[in-house]
């Protein structure tokens, strides 16, 4: 498989997963919506320990502190976003958090020292206008 068929799976599930979010949200408390999110979540995450087994074992034996701050945050980030979710619109909360890829290409350019293209800088400032507008 190609990065652009498992990007466009990704957009997908995040898109319906949060239409399907607020849906919850509209009957329910934050709290609610979150814990039904995470128990999703670890469905999906034992469904991959159980078909890749090997590399399970593999990461016990090489814990990542990165690794685990990266699961902290996003479910921070999680929390937050349901939260958003419960108090406005979507169509308000979710274009101005899916500005998130930014702070990311900005680290991985700062720490990482991968390249920045002018069509990048170019979606950035575009993405930038659209949450100024929007806010």
């Amino acid at each position: 498989m190609t990065a652009n068929i498992f990007i466009f799976i990704t957009v997908l599930a995040w898109g319906i997963g949060a239409f399907l979010g607020k849906t919850v949200l509209q009957h329910s408390s934050s709290i609610y919506g979150y814990l039904l999110e995470a128990l999703g979540t670890l469905s999906v995450a034992l469904l991959v320990a159980l078909f890749y087994k090997n590399e399970v074992v593999s990461i016990t034996k090489n814990f990542s502190l990165n690794g685990y701050l990266f699961g902290i945050l996003w479910g921070i980030g999680t929390v937050t976003f349901i939260i958003a979710l419960k108090l406005k619109p979507s169509s308000f909360v979710v274009p101005l958090t899916a500005l998130y890829p930014v702070i990311t290409v900005i680290l991985s350019v700062l720490f990482l020292k991968e390249e920045i293209t002018l069509k990048i800088t170019i979606g950035i400032i575009f993405a930038i206008s659209a949450t100024v507008l929007l806010a």
